[in-house]
């Protein structure tokens, strides 16, 4: 019974509480109670004591079920009324609808109590008993809100503060020690009050751990956040009164998770790639394909991915037509997921109607002016004659009986294919359970994960086809941000700020739209201003609906003018409308700000923190369980919420990061060739050697070969020799297992053996067999990460530099083992080379472009353009070191990066040798501060 108790406490989301709390709340479960109420039922015997709760439990079930009852009824009159308040305040964005605008003595009429009464039919069956009640209730409610000055909106009541003031009024206990019924803890914590360097006394916030929240990366982000939002609240720069708006850019999960979605995205991205060469090719032979062989061609070409294998040209388009090239590609996708044909009329679509597009549609199965949905899963490829005049703005469950049977035939495969992920789900759910190792475990949550992924995204596209009415819920989650994180957030940062609004990133890509802001530039970081600026623009929620749903009448109205020409009154008044809710808004005033806005005028000030070397903490562990600490009468002890606490902890170092990469490299000793191409010898002449390292290359095509063979790569050089001229006489060519064999005499060759690059590091001896070669007993691998520089500097300008990897590092032996103290102090004590600066990747830099070059005159826009960040450098026998610009968010290339800094060119890559290291360091001869400022020291 406590294992199955355990699982429906798990499914249901509630894994946060330990085992000694599921215990107590199994025990009123057994006993009928549901989940809330045994939630917080379960520690009220502690918190009251035992013998008072013996005396007066049934008193406490009783009050209990009646505060739950009654909680419910005021939720759900608060819903309604609220439902009804935000369709009020639509209707006062139109002057032709608007009533009761500065009338505080108006009475509900006739027409408003029908309105009360639609809006309770929808949530309650007319025969419910408490049908009549809640009408009053909410009418009630309603009146209210017409004699309020704020018009604003009702406060849901809480159970658990029904309950604590129950339990304050009737007992003498602490209630603060109550489990929650919610997922979310209630922060509870005083702020600091201080006086500002404004002279403005204000609120700070506080420390952002809970007992439930153990996720390290949420953890920290909440922190940086606490010292961002403080230190702005000091400087006077915001108030307590502010409107915060939360856009939260990810979920924060575990690391199965995070592999899982990375794993997803990948398998995405590669399908859109192939997709995209497909697409390119196909336009590229367009007039070439005959049309009556479309879907074949397609299928095979998809499925083979014969068409992915060559060299494609991936400018058939112009950058003019690059619009039309997504949408071709976002409909061949589509017209693939629905096995060539329409969901709605079973009609087989071809390839050439695909690229046309004058007779196919990407219509939203839900109408996007009702539903706010803009994800893929509710799109869907369409036949334009269906869609223009005969679903129009209509749901799939509106259009008739014939239709809803052609759909349900035809969304069958999606049926059966959701079947098939459920039940890979429930097997890797099961894999996971009777894991007999840590790596198996994890390999099949992993599994887990991704076909959960995959199922959901199947799930919604069936679930859009058989929804019957679209409700505010489902609305509501469209618009808003209900992810754990941004719960914790609200929930942290409302004891200070009271004012705090969550936008979703479809409403912000939206808003996008509505302000005319055209698309992304993903190559630097402006998008992220232009973005944050257009959160802050987005009105309250009933003005944003209103908006966004105009918006979308707008786009729907649009694609149906095309055959019915009589919509165009009707497009002008919607155009119309939303020009004056715009204005409204604010959003016609302050756009030229947004556009206004240069990558030289925004500073990126990444607030992330290298983790390289970092302190750990860990239970002291005894065949893989924790042992926990015990009392003189050997029970174990627990801590006030209950948890175990361990005997002790182990704590020390730990490095985070790559030591090595995975490839072994085998040693060889080589003659070493001079410059004239002639083997060279020392004075005895004996041959002089080089030990050179190598690695085994797969060749799997000629152009393979040939690369390995220009790059002199390949270490026996009678074998190169003798295979660029087989590749000369064109006696090579590539079987169907992708091995190339030399026709003369039938070599085959899958591998050679090639020379690698540097950075190769010697990791440990071999201990089975000892060679009479040093070189041959030891293993290598290519360095993993460089994870500190350290530039050293004389009193004439002359530098050294020291690199250090990880490796190295975590041979050293050290108790306060930190970047400054992995380097001596002096390099060279007799030319006085002393360490100047420790530099890590992360690290941000002003430019000089010269040493003479005095960066304390120049004021902040010129220090912004020459901010760039340390991306990585190589080793001490190169000692060069890469940076990228501030703003710029692509990957580095190598390609791009220039040798010699510029102030009159804005360079976004660039490479710099140890001589020609002209910055200042963060750290050292600069700090930027929270807000961005840059305070030279």
């Amino acid at each position: 019974m406590l294992k199955l108790m355990n699982l429906i406490l798990k499914a249901d989301g509630y894994t946060h509480l330990s085992t000694y709390a599921i215990k107590k709340i199994n025990k009123f479960l057994c006993q009928g109670f549901i989940l809330d109420k045994a939630i917080l039922l379960a520690k009220i015997p502690d918190i009251i004591g035992n013998d008072v709760w013996h005396n007066n439990k049934n008193l406490i079930k009783k009050e209990i079920s009646s505060i739950y009852t009654q909680v419910e009824k005021k939720r759900l009159v608060v819903k309604i009324t609220n439902n009804l308040i935000a369709s009020y305040k639509q209707l006062c964005l139109d002057d032709e609808t608007a009533f009761a605008v500065h009338d505080y003595d108006y009475i509900l009429d006739n027409s408003d109590k029908q309105d009360v009464y639609s809006a309770v039919a929808q949530c309650l069956n007319i025969e419910d008993e408490r049908f009549s009640e809640i009408r009053n209730q909410v009418e009630e409610r309603y009146q209210l809100f017409f004699k309020d000055k704020k018009r604003a909106y009702i406060k849901p009541t809480s159970l658990r503060d029904e309950l604590i003031e129950f339990l304050n009024n009737n007992f003498d206990c602490d209630t603060t020690k109550l489990y929650n019924h919610s997922l979310i803890e209630k922060y509870t914590y005083k702020p600091l009050e201080i006086i500002n360097q404004q002279g403005v006394r204000v609120q700070l916030l506080g420390n952002p751990q809970l007992h439930n929240l153990k996720n390290p990366v949420v953890l920290r982000t909440m922190y940086k956040l606490r010292n961002i939002l403080n230190y702005m609240l000091e400087s006077g720069q915001i108030s307590n009164d502010s409107r915060l708006v939360i856009e939260t850019a990810k979920e924060f999960n575990d690391t199965n998770m995070r592999w899982a979605i990375k794993r997803y995205e990948d398998i995405r991205e590669n399908e859109n790639v192939q997709l995209e060469k497909i697409v390119n090719n196909i336009l590229k032979e367009y007039n070439k394909i005959a049309t009556n062989n479309d879907i074949k061609i397609a299928r095979y070409a998809y499925e083979q991915s014969l068409l992915c294998n060559g060299d494609y040209n991936y400018d058939v388009l112009t950058k003019k037509d690059s619009d039309r090239k997504k949408e071709i590609i976002e409909r061949y996708k589509l017209w693939k997921e629905q096995n060539f044909k329409c969901i709605y009329t079973g009609r087989i679509i071809s390839l050439t109607e695909v690229l046309n597009g004058d007779t196919v549609d990407i219509e939203h199965t839900l109408p996007l002016s009702k539903s706010m949905d803009n994800s893929d899963e509710n799109k869907t490829l369409c036949d334009a004659t269906f869609n223009r005049f005969t679903k129009k703005n209509m749901l799939p469950s509106q259009l008739g009986d014939k239709i809803r049977n052609e759909i349900d035939q035809n969304i069958e495969p999606w049926r059966k294919r959701v079947k098939f992920l459920y039940d890979k789900i429930q097997y890797w759910k099961s894999r996971s359970r009777k894991a007999a190792s840590k790596e198996d475990k994890d390999f099949a949550i992993r599994n887990m994960h991704l076909y959960r992924m995959e199922y959901e995204h199947w799930e919604n596209k069936v679930s859009r086809f058989t929804i019957e009415k679209i409700e505010p819920s489902f609305v509501h989650r469209q618009l808003s941000d209900t992810r754990t994180i941004t719960r914790y957030l609200v929930e942290y940062l409302r004891v200070v700020f009271p004012n705090i609004s969550v936008q979703n990133s479809n409403v912000t890509s939206a808003f996008r739209e509505i302000i005319g802001i055209k698309e992304k530039n993903r190559e630097n970081n402006l998008h992220h201003a232009q973005d944050a600026a257009i959160l802050s623009l987005i009105p309250p929620s009933y003005m944003r609906d209103r908006i966004m749903q105009v918006y979308y009448e707008i786009k729907e109205t649009k694609k149906l003018i095309k055959t019915e020409p009589n919509l165009n009154h009707r497009l002008e008044k919607l155009n119309r409308k939303l020009l004056k809710l715009k204005r409204l808004a604010h959003l016609d005033t302050d756009i030229n700000n947004i556009l206004d806005v240069k990558v030289n005028d925004i500073i990126v000030n990444n607030l992330s923190t290298n983790r390289v070397l970092n302190i750990t903490r860990r239970k002291y562990r005894k065949n893989g369980k924790v042992v926990s600490l015990r009392n003189e009468n050997n029970n174990v002890v627990r801590d006030q919420n209950g948890n175990i606490i361990p005997y002790r902890w182990h704590q020390g170092r730990c490095i985070r990061g790559k030591l090595c990469q995975e490839t072994f490299y085998g040693a060889i000793k080589s003659p070493i060739i001079g410059k004239d191409k002639k083997i060279q010898k020392d004075a005895q002449g004996n041959i002089q050697y080089e030990i050179k390292y190598v690695k085994r290359e797969s060749v799997n095509t000629l152009s393979d070969l040939k690369k390995l063979i220009d790059g002199n790569k390949l270490a026996d050089k009678k074998l190169q020799s003798y295979l660029q001229k087989q590749i000369a006489n064109k006696n090579i060519r590539v079987d169907s297992d992708n091995c190339i064999i030399v026709n003369n005499n039938g070599l085959k060759i899958r591998h050679l053996r090639c020379y690698t690059g540097n950075g190769v590091i010697p990791i440990k001896e071999h201990k089975d067999y000892a060679s009479k070669y040093k070189y041959k007993n030891l293993t290598y691998c290519e360095n993993g990460t460089n994870a500190y520089y350290a530039i050293y500097e004389n009193n004439k300008g002359k530098r050294k530099c020291e690199v250090l990897n990880l490796y190295t590092i975590s041979k050293i032996e050290m108790i306060d083992k930190t970047k400054d103290n992995l380097f001596p102090l002096y390099m060279d004590k007799k030319n006085d080379y002393i360490r100047k600066y420790v530099l890590e990747p992360g690290t941000r830099v002003i430019m000089q472009e010269d040493t003479n070059d005095c960066i304390r005159s120049l004021d902040r826009d010129d220090m912004i353009k020459r901010l760039y960040i340390i991306n990585n450098f190589r080793d001490k026998k190169d000692g060069r070191v890469f940076l990228k610009h501030h703003t710029i968010s692509k990957t580095l290339s190598n390609k791009e990066c220039l040798s010699q800094y510029n102030t009159n060119d804005h360079i976004a890559f660039i490479v710099l040798s140890r001589e020609n290291l002209n910055f200042w360091v963060e750290g050292y001869d600069f700090d930027i501060l929270p807000d961005g400022e840059i305070k030279i020291r």
